[in-house]
Formats: structure tokens, C-alpha cells, sequence
């Protein structure tokens, strides 16, 4: 089964091909999150990890995210955590943005 249909594919190829790429969500295929980033990277979350319907939505944790990597709180498939980054240069965030979680 192919992700996108003809007319969002000619409309996701006109998208990247602008000299200046706008930022945002792509409408590819109903049950898939597609979002455009500036730099050209184009992230696809499948509906099993970022659910649309109300009833698939995963149940509200209510628990604080604390700082640091040890203090993580799930939330369906995901595992989240917050940490203060000191201020980063473009290279610096593109290689944690390309490491493992």
C-alpha cells in the first residue's frame, strides 16, 4: 500500500523544490503526521506513534517531566524527557537531532 497519492506527491515535489522551503505540515495521506522542516528534512510519524482518532489517543500521564535523562515519563510508545541544552550552533544541533534517543 503506497504512502501518498499521486496529486500529494506533485504537491509534496512542488513544496521542496522552492527556493525557500516553508516550514510546516504536509497533508501526504490522512492517518500519517508529515511535517516539512526548513532545512529540507522531512519527518513521517505513522499513526500506531502519534494517533489521530480520539479513541486511539493514549492516556494523559500527569506526572511533571523532571530535568535529566533518568527522570523520563511514558506516554505511549514514547519515552519523554527534558534537559536544559546550552546554546548550540546549527552544526552541534543537526548531529543530536541525527543520534539515537
Amino acid at each position: 500500500r503506497g504512502m501518498f497519492s499521486d496529486k500529494s506527491t506533485e504537491t509534496f515535489v512542488e513544496r521542496i523544490r522552492q527556493h525557500k522551503l516553508k516550514e510546516g505540515w504536509l497533508q501526504c495521506r490522512k492517518d500519517y503526521a508529515v511535517y516539512l522542516q526548513k532545512n529540507g528534512r522531512v519527518l513521517i510519524l505513522q499513526p500506531s506513534s502519534f494517533p489521530f482518532h480520539k479513541r486511539d489517543k493514549y492516556k494523559k500521564n500527569m506526572e511533571p517531566v523532571l530535568y535529566g535523562p533518568e527522570s523520563k515519563v511514558k506516554i505511549g510508545p514514547w519515552n519523554v524527557s527534558a534537559e536544559i541544552l546550552n546554546e548550540v550552533t546549527e552544526q552541534e544541533s543537526t548531529k543530536l537531532l541525527k543520534s539515537k534517543a
